[in-house]
């Protein structure tokens, strides 16, 4: 694999997912050029690496998308209280053409225990539920903030909590 980053109009991720350690697992497709021919290149990239809050607070922002979806009962103040403290998005995926999505979070049940629950798909080019459009740009951010995680090393910077703390996971992905 080259040690240049790609292109971002090459590279459609298809999967993003926070994984529990804080880290991130990538599913994407690269569309290379070589020797007068195109391709697909698919890969799956996990990383323990600390994920940068700038992608862990794009991807939260997709809670209002999953609960909406789901018509939870309730005025949307209270909706919107309860997903903030019981909901968290886990993982998005993007059909290839990017104009469909699927959102993924755990619920925290009254048991303490926590349940997955998933958004119907939600198709981008539509006004179905009426915030398809915020969400578009959402998916944007997200899609933009793990490029540059993969690609362009954004990361949590741990050292602002702990100067002695460092990435677990300083080796390869």
């Amino acid at each position: 694999m080259s040690n240049k980053a790609p292109d971002k109009k090459s590279v459609k991720f298809t999967k993003i997912t926070l994984a529990k350690s804080g880290g991130v697992a990538l599913q994407l497709e690269e569309t290379k050029i070589e020797n007068g021919g195109t391709y697909i290149e698919k890969e799956t990239r996990e990383s323990d690496k600390i994920a940068h809050p700038d992608l862990k607070n794009a991807m939260q922002d997709l809670k209002i998308a999953l609960i909406k979806t789901w018509n939870l009962p309730g005025e949307e103040d209270e909706v919107q209280e309860w997903a903030e403290n019981n909901l968290e998005v886990s993982s998005i995926s993007i059909n290839p053409s990017g104009e469909a999505i699927v959102v993924t979070g755990k619920v925290k049940a009254e048991t303490g225990q926590k349940m997955s629950m998933n958004s119907p798909r939600i198709d981008l080019t539509q006004d179905a539920y009426g915030f398809e459009d915020q969400v578009q740009d959402t998916v944007l951010t997200i899609k933009a903030e793990a490029y540059a995680f993969l690609y362009e090393n954004k990361r949590a910077q741990l050292e602002l909590f702990d100067g002695n703390q460092e990435d677990p996971s300083d080796g390869e992905d």
